[in-house]
């Protein structure tokens, strides 16, 4: 049934995509931001009109393109969206950091809310609600629709895969958000990311998730998750070849273990095996 509801939803969104008029965006919402590469371009338009459909609208609808040609000509499908509001941006190839990093780089100090989505998922309704619901009440801290926690093993940190979710809403080292199902980013933790730079370019240039946590960490920067959004209501697209998963590279092969152990220092592990900011 996930197949057969998957691909109903992308052929609704395909046909609202067409042939919709209504605005992607309204004021006060959080700005979006996305990016897109090879054959997902293809398909990415059916992410954004789910996203434009949703009860909260972003002010703002942002695709990164590091391919020159699809930023001056871009296909018929993200050609209609652009008088609905989306905006399509050129950006070094910064891989999966291009759905935040880009949109850092354009401030001195951040005034907007950033929520960064991915280009092979459908979104329901309620997404950016959730989020921009939830920023209010915790505004300083990052939020997510998923966030796992690391679990701690014979004095270590055990491997990723093994990881539970987060539910607690208090702020812990221990919080991973988790960029799949969207990140809310406040004004504040965009200038850290901003600071940080780009050497994520040679350290950590397929693992995004690793990074902004990392950021978030040294800033003692919360990172809490959003409750009430159905465990599947986030659909994955299906029935077209979008190429290896992040998923599949960073956490089944093991990418996300290895670059944690090169790049955090050790008062950084301490802080997430004692739960503990203080060991900073």
């Amino acid at each position: 049934m996930t197949f057969v509801r998957a691909r109903v939803l992308m052929a609704l969104y395909g046909l609202l995509s067409s042939f919709g008029r209504r605005s992607l965006v309204e004021p006060d919402g959080p700005v979006v931001s996305l990016t897109s590469y090879g054959q997902r371009v293809r398909v990415v338009h059916l992410a954004i009109e789910s996203i434009g459909r949703g009860r909260k609208r972003p002010s703002r609808i942002l695709l990164w393109l590091d391919d020159p040609g699809l930023v001056e000509a871009p296909p018929r499908s993200l050609q209609r969206l652009l008088g609905r509001g989306l905006e399509i941006l050129a950006c070094p190839d910064y891989g999966p950091h291009k759905k935040y990093f880009p949109f850092a780089l354009t401030r001195e100090e951040h005034c907007d809310t950033l929520v960064s989505a991915d280009d092979d998922v459908l979104y329901p309704r309620q997404w950016l609600a959730f989020l921009a619901n939830a920023s209010i009440q915790q505004p300083e801290a990052i939020l997510a629709h998923r966030v796992d926690r690391a679990a701690v093993a014979d004095g270590v940190i055990a491997p990723y895969a093994s990881w539970g979710r987060a539910h607690d809403p208090a702020p812990s080292p221990r919080n991973f958000a988790v960029g799949v199902k969207g990140v809310l980013y406040p004004p504040g933790a965009l200038d850290e990311l901003r600071d940080a730079g780009n050497s994520f370019v040679e350290t950590a240039p397929r693992s995004a998730d690793i990074w902004f946590n990392l950021v978030a960490l040294r800033h003692r920067r919360p990172v809490v998750p959003v409750e009430g959004l159905p465990i599947r209501a986030i659909v994955p697209m299906r029935g077209v070849d979008l190429g290896e998963s992040l998923m599949e590279s960073n956490v089944v092969r093991g990418r996300n273990d290895r670059l944690r152990d090169v790049l955090f220092t050790e008062a950084e592990r301490q802080a997430v095996l004692r739960d503990d900011y203080d060991c900073l």
